[in-house]
């Protein structure tokens, strides 16, 4: 769809895949590095529309924007509220790329500012650490299970591996936000509300770079909690869990 010579293409995102309206069809691409570049080589030059999935869309967003292209992320209430307002859906209905493309051809989002390098950095460390925190939960339950000495000793040795990278993570992590000063400035203000340490201020500043700029109700829905319903994803999956970006 076309507004003064603009293409919006609308994505619909989901943890392992992407899919996109190009030329009045959805193509689907899965969501990988490899997927969406070739997302990027299919629809050409156009102003990618991405709904905010809970992290799913940075990886792709990213790499368009490294690459010098447009992509906007959005609010899924707005997407959603829009098409029921001119009945495209019902309130049931899941929001689709081409639903997506209407509601950014009839609202001209505006292009998503790239991420800088340090925030890129923090995000990737934040993932990563939650990632072998996961992993280290994991083989905690697996040595309470282990009766063999030999499995309970490779084990064992894992955690001891898992544990030096979550204390090299989380180094790496204060030095990001230490050497950024608005990183840091935020960091110290959301470590002032009790119950609020660094793993929780790293996670909001590496996943919602947004706060202490937006009202307290877009960051609500930046993060997730609005109320609507959720149609990407897998549910049991938590809204955060992220996947690590290649831009350098």
């Amino acid at each position: 769809m076309k507004h003064e010579g603009k293409v919006y293409c609308g994505v619909d995102v989901a943890k392992k895949h992407l899919d996109a309206l190009i030329n009045g069809k959805t193509v689907r691409f899965e969501n990988t590095v490899k997927g969406s570049r070739s997302l990027m080589a299919r629809a050409g030059k156009v102003h990618f529309v991405f709904e905010s999935t809970g992290g799913y869309e940075r990886l792709p967003a990213w790499m368009i924007m490294a690459a010098g292209g447009a992509a906007s992320i959005v609010n899924p209430a707005r997407v959603r509220h829009y098409a029921i307002g001119i009945g495209q859906l019902a309130k049931t209905d899941a929001i689709d790329a081409r639903v997506i493309t209407a509601f950014a051809d009839n609202t001209h989002p505006e292009p998503a500012e790239k991420p800088s390098k340090q925030q890129r950095s923090l995000t990737a460390l934040v993932d990563r650490r939650q990632q072998l925190t996961e992993m280290r939960t994991a083989k905690t339950n697996r040595l309470e299970t282990a009766g063999d000495s030999i499995l309970r000793k490779m084990v064992q040795k894992h955690l001891r591996w898992i544990e030096r990278e979550i204390k090299s993570i989380e180094k790496k992590i204060a030095k990001t936000i230490r050497e950024d000063a608005d990183m840091k400035k935020k960091a110290q203000c959301i470590e002032r509300i009790t119950g609020l340490g660094k793993v929780c201020s790293a996670t909001l500043l590496a996943h919602l770079p947004e706060i202490g700029t937006i009202s307290r109700q877009r960051a609500t829905a930046l993060a997730g909690l609005a109320p609507y319903n959720r149609d990407s994803g897998n549910p049991a999956q938590s809204r955060y869990e992220g996947v690590l970006h290649p831009l350098g």
